[in-house]
């Protein structure tokens, strides 16, 4: 479908939602400055076409664009906007035609981890954990979503149309966009999640009350000592960066093969030997598309002495499995709804692949090759928890058993504040440990070091 016909669609369903009375006027309403902004957007594209042309633009291409804009301004009676400083003009201007938009401030401020737009009149942000409507933040209508949605994809090849009405890419900074646009859904929608900058320190977890101490070092040693780990819990709990935090870690001799999907662990920045490999994205029946599966049976030939897998989801779980329990220690985040669900969730993912597999056999290899699980949650209050950290034990009645080692039990629990207690339940087994001894990391009963240099790891914090 041709984009002017999408556009026209877009139109007739902002028309047909017509904003309630008593909601904030939108700044884009005024006539005046829609006239000067799409005066300016056809100025540079005629003139200067080429720098429009980036996603990701450079600190020189910025000032550019923002010095053709100015000039522009200047050199026009009528171009001034009542209610707006000349230099305030310009920014409105900029964010329009090669920023986010009204998203672009909001991408600017640290504490925001999200933006998401369900409508051109309806933005929301997540900041510490929790979802807040920023009403005073709007789009012109829904055209405007989907031309700032277009703007930062098109750039990196990817398509966004009726055809192809789903559409993911990344910007500088590891800064991820979503976009859906009708018939998949009402409106042109847009999705833009921050990378963490949290500090990656174990103070910093102890301080948060994101696991106990004991935990922390648990997992410090199971890093060094090679063994296979999973990060499992709900989206937007925190996986990611508790293995990014273990990535400081790692044996510092080891070489790390990081897959990804799409970019955003930076672990070389905490360790000195890492090759990142990353998925290319395109259409159903693009031949170039190489996909996690592909990226994993290649990593086996490059060396690994650890693969790092984002996350999985798919046929390549089975993959990083028996890697796993063919001797190469590896890493990875996996969506689940709890500690228990996670089998039932790689079972799942690696049957829908239509392989010549049955689910005993999956989840054999789930118990021969997983060390240790890693359970995060989102609380009530917004904050994040460590609540399991599990052994698998073993394979009974057909499944695979878990052994917590630790728990977290809340004493307290309000929207405003969660309080509990970090549990021992299990020590370490004597299997785990023999593992990880085989690298000269030995762990006593209560998980912490008893031999092998301290618990503080390789990485500097």
């Amino acid at each position: 479908m041709p984009t002017i016909i999408l556009q026209e669609r877009i139109e007739r369903r902002r028309q047909a939602a017509v904003s309630a009375p008593d909601q904030q006027r939108n700044p884009w309403d005024d006539p005046a400055l829609k006239r000067i902004t799409s005066r300016v957007q056809q100025y540079l594209r005629e003139n200067f076409p080429q720098l429009l042309q980036e996603a990701n633009l450079t600190p020189q291409s910025r000032r550019e664009i923002q010095g053709r804009i100015e000039g522009y301004l200047l050199e026009r009676r009528d171009a001034a906007v009542p209610g707006y400083t000349h230099a305030k003009l310009v920014e409105r201007i900029y964010d329009h035609v090669a920023g986010l938009g009204p998203l672009q401030a909001l991408l600017e401020q640290s504490e925001l981890s999200e933006i998401i737009v369900n409508r051109w009149d309806d933005v929301w942000i997540e900041r510490h954990g929790k979802l807040e409507r920023m009403p005073e933040v709007q789009f012109r209508d829904d055209t405007h979503v989907f031309y700032v949605a277009q703007r930062v994809l098109g750039p990196l090849g990817i398509e966004l149309s009726a055809a192809s009405p789903l559409a993911t890419g990344r910007l500088e900074g590891n800064v991820r966009v979503a976009a859906s646009v009708p018939p998949v859904t009402p409106f042109c929608t847009l999705n833009v999640r921050k990378p963490s900058i949290e500090n990656l320190s174990t103070e910093s977890y102890l301080k948060s009350d994101f696991a106990s101490a004991e935990m922390l070092t648990l997992l410090q040693l199971a890093a060094r000592g090679r063994a296979n780990l999973l990060v499992a819990g709900p989206t937007g709990t925190g996986k990611s960066t508790l293995l990014r935090y273990l990535g400081q870690y790692f044996p510092r001799e080891a070489r790390l093969l990081v897959l990804e999907s799409t970019a955003e662990l930076g672990l070389e920045r905490y360790h000195p030997h890492v090759l990142n490999m990353e998925c290319r994205h395109g259409g159903k029946d693009d031949k170039h598309v190489i996909d996690m599966e592909q990226l994993l049976i290649h990593a086996l030939h490059r060396r690994p002495d650890y693969i790092i897998v984002g996350e999985v989801r798919g046929p390549e779980s089975l993959q990083l499995l028996m890697a796993m329990a063919t001797g190469h220690p590896g890493a990875s985040t996996v969506h689940a709804e709890s500690p228990e669900r996670l089998f039932d969730r790689l079972a799942l993912a690696i049957l829908q692949a239509r392989l010549t597999i049955q689910n005993d056999e999956v989840l054999k290899y789930l118990t021969e090759a997983v060390d240790l699980v890693a359970y995060v949650e989102r609380m009530a209050d917004g904050s994040r928890r460590l609540t399991h950290l599990s052994e698998i034990e073993g394979f009974r009645d057909g499944s695979p058993v878990l052994r917590h080692l630790y728990r977290f039990e809340p004493d307290l629990v309000t929207p405003e504040k969660v309080l509990g207690r970090f549990v021992p339940v299990h020590p370490p087994s004597e299997r785990f440990k023999r593992k990880l001894a085989r690298w000269g990391v030995f762990v006593d009963v209560a998980g912490s070091s008893a031999a092998g240099g301290d618990a503080g790891g390789n990485g500097a914090e």
